[in-house]
């Protein structure tokens, strides 16, 4: 089966825009994606988290407990 040139270029033409609606789609996702935290970050928001799980329910949860900082 001979194609034609015409029916060629128009299935190039058809593959060549997949391929770069596929890449900036990928671009699109790797502009958005974020760097992921750091350990130390993410050991420290584990850290405060805990905390506040283990005052929940602590009769005074006033910030620094009343204790007036000089500043």
């Amino acid at each position: 089966m001979d194609l034609s040139d015409y029916v060629m270029e128009v299935i190039v033409a058809q593959r060549l825009a997949d391929l770069r609606e596929r890449g900036a789609r990928l671009a699109l996702l790797a502009t958005g994606r974020q760097a992921r935290p750091s350990l130390s970050r993410r050991v420290g928001v584990g850290l405060i988290q805990i905390g506040r799980w283990l005052a929940q329910g602590q009769p005074d949860r006033t910030r620094n407990a009343g204790v007036r900082l000089a500043r």
